[in-house]
């Protein structure tokens, strides 16, 4: 039984527990009794005796900061071997460069692990390869070292599924250890191209001319899969140096289509460079609430809609976390807890919306079965995945 199982839910455990609140009212409390004192006798001074002994009072810092302790304390004791690593250095892998948001979200992901459990949280970037240097460094990691590794998913497992060079781990026995959010994704036409909905850009002729950063990339794949859903040809461009390079195109009308998440086209909708045509998820956008999903221009039942299923089922895996290969199950399930622990944690979670990230919080075990369910989608899906590659 997992560290989770065992004890309160999580909206239980933080119910009546915030770590700044319990400060606060300590603080308040420790003034009051403060000021109580001297209303007693305001004219008393003290004397060097008075000084000493009042020395030896706890302050209203000190009640804080034994609040805090065991406030944290309280914490460990609802994931089974927490305290135990308090003080230790978590190690928390990043595939990409600083300062892009996998590597902002790691770092505040981190200083919540470390505020709450205190343990020390050190982010170390490893880029490479699209992310794959980062995993295969983890792969050969020592298991009794103490690290997570935060993967893009989705890229990940299509390069083990293509078979791509530098792709040699089985992702799906990894011990993952929680989903963080999934990005929906969004298909933008350039307003140069006419383009108002999935169905122009796929009976377009000349073939719409869809951008990509480079094989490998979450766009490429896009590119790749949904032509073949809709039974069309397209023209692709790469060798984009970045997304912003892309969107810089579109907006000059230098391409036609580019598919990447909401979030990193919805400024460019919003200022009038692109038009949303259609997202690739499963659930309707509460900031694009008129444009349709990707699913509803598919005749259900019929081999292009099981295509597009498979494909969104690997979208939808979305950033998550994996402790070592060959970890100890008890250290598995503790990392496990501590980092639903902060991702269900109503303040933490607002921290997040407002750097504009959703969590969407699912379980290791539940993303190591959307891992296998899409490594054994096979078929079409397969094959179109080792042409991206």
């Amino acid at each position: 039984m997992s560290a989770r199982d065992e004890h309160l839910s999580v909206a239980q455990r933080h119910a009546p527990r915030r770590t700044w609140a319990s400060i606060c009212t300590a603080v308040v409390m420790a003034l009051v009794a403060v000021g109580c004192a001297e209303a007693a006798d305001p004219a008393a001074e003290p004397t060097s005796g008075d000084a000493t002994e009042q020395a030896a009072e706890p302050t209203a810092g000190d009640a804080a900061t034994q609040t805090q302790s065991a406030t944290e304390e309280a914490v460990a004791a609802d994931c089974d071997g927490a305290a135990e690593l308090e003080g230790e250095e978590l190690e928390i892998a990043v595939p990409f460069s600083a300062g892009g948001g996998f590597d902002r979200q790691a770092r505040l992901i981190g200083d919540a692990l470390a505020q709450e459990f205190g343990v020390t949280s050190v982010v170390v970037n490893e880029t490479g390869a699209g992310g794959l240097v980062s995993l295969n460094q983890h792969t050969t990691t020592d298991p009794e070292k103490l690290r997570i590794q935060y993967v893009q998913t989705p890229s990940a497992v299509a390069a083990q599924i293509a078979g791509a060079e530098g792709a040699p781990f089985s992702l799906e026995e990894w011990p993952w250890i929680g989903r963080v959010m999934v990005d929906p994704q969004l298909a933008v036409a350039s307003v140069d191209s006419g383009f108002t909905s999935l169905e122009d850009v796929f009976s377009a002729e000349p073939p719409a001319r869809f951008a990509a950063t480079g094989p490998g990339g979450i766009d490429y794949l896009h590119a790749k899969v949904l032509p073949a859903v809709f039974n069309s040809e397209v023209e692709l461009i790469t060798g984009f140096g970045s997304t912003e390079e892309v969107v810089l195109s579109l907006a000059n009308g230098d391409i036609d289509v580019y598919v990447l998440s909401e979030r990193a086209l919805l400024p460019a909708v919003e200022a009038g460079d692109a038009v949303a045509l259609a997202l690739l998820t499963r659930e309707e956008s509460a900031n694009l609430p008129d444009v349709p999903l990707a699913s509803e221009l598919v005749e259900e039942g019929t081999e292009e809609a099981e295509l597009l299923e498979n494909y969104i089922n690997l979208v939808e895996i979305g950033r998550s976390f994996a402790a070592v290969p060959g970890a100890e199950q008890a250290t598995i399930d503790t990392l496990s807890c501590m980092l639903e622990t902060v991702l269900m944690d109503e303040e933490f979670v607002e921290v997040l919306e407002q750097e504009g990230d959703e969590v969407a919080y699912a379980s290791g075990p539940e993303v190591q079965e959307f891992v296998a369910q899409a490594v054994g989608a096979g078929g079409q899906f397969a094959e179109l995945l080792k042409e991206s590659f």
